[in-house]
């Protein structure tokens, strides 16, 4: 009997094995497809070592104001740092390791360069464009600027940090010397208002802007100061713009603060975009290899082929 029943689903499977791998195959097909349509996660938190640059090192990854960024680490100048990095905890320091790191961990603060002409970073491992700013950097008016990046979403209404900068200039108190007060002029310049200080040096005869700042400021729809710009008056090759701008968006808040030579001052529209882009650049929503792939894209003009 049981030989016979052996028998009849051995005879069955032999007969009917087109029917099942048919099945098999509809079963496969169907959820190949679900999983094609299935909705994907706007990231995936992996250790930074699992992710390799194109120079083989590892990505800083991190949460930068609210959202995931992967920032290629030779780009970097400084201390890319993180909201626990332990600075003076040597002991601690040595503990915390790059692999540890996710798309959780808030990053506090980083720096790096670009050329705002054409959105070039300068990279410490990219031959060209290590050259073309160690050629170009020390020439007034040059295109090369420093972005500083820092996460504001811990500040008290980021939207009006830069306003509380510009009312702390204008402040007047007793104690404050009236070479720190500034005053509105009456013009603006480059689209902007501009404030000076007024008057004279009473011990050298100077007037106090000449060996001063002036401030610009720009002003969105909302009144609100939107554009913040110190730049220096001395008598030097360089004489250096401080501006600040911050991205306040729905998912992401960070305050960019900028320095460059004056004399580029009136492209500041279009150095503020170019540091915006080369921030956002950074989301990994971009294709992993964007900076790398802007990198590319340098004109060879100083390291022969």
């Amino acid at each position: 009997m049981k030989a016979s029943v052996f028998s009849q689903v051995k005879s069955f499977i032999v007969k009917h094995k087109i029917l099942i791998s048919c099945l098999v195959l509809v079963f496969y097909f169907f959820f190949m497809l679900m999983s094609l349509l299935a909705p994907k996660p706007s990231y995936v938190e992996v250790p930074g070592l699992a992710l390799k640059d194109p120079y083989g090192r590892s990505y800083l990854i991190g949460n930068l104001g609210g959202r995931p960024v992967r920032v290629l680490a030779s780009v970097v100048i400084g201390i890319f740092e993180y909201e626990d990095s332990p600075f003076f905890d040597l002991d601690k320091k040595k503990r915390i390791k790059l692999s540890e790191r996710t798309y959780d961990s808030e990053i506090s603060a980083f720096g790096f360069r670009i050329r705002y002409t054409d959105g070039v970073y300068y990279d410490l491992l990219n031959k060209e464009a290590f050259c073309q700013f160690k050629k170009e950097y020390n020439q007034p008016g040059n295109a090369w600027v420093r972005v500083g990046v820092e996460n504001a979403t811990g500040f008290y209404d980021p939207h009006h940090v830069l306003d509380r900068y510009l009312d702390g200039d204008l402040e007047s108190y007793p104690n404050k010397s009236e070479k720190w007060v500034y005053k509105k002029l009456p013009e603006s310049q480059f689209g902007m208002e501009v404030y000076a200080v007024p008057g004279i040096d009473p011990k050298t005869g100077i007037p106090w802007r000449q060996e001063g700042d002036d401030i610009f400021i720009f002003r969105n729809q909302y009144d609100e100061v939107d554009t913040f710009i110190e730049c220096s008056n001395r008598n030097v090759p360089r004489p250096p713009c401080s501006h600040k701008f911050m991205i306040l968006q729905e998912d992401m808040k960070v305050k960019i603060s900028l320095l460059y030579n004056r004399q580029i001052l009136p492209h500041w529209r279009e150095i503020q975009a170019a540091a915006k882009e080369a921030v956002l650049r950074f989301d990994i929503r971009n294709p992993i290899d964007s900076v790398w792939a802007q990198q590319q894209n340098i004109s060879k003009s100083c390291i022969q082929q």
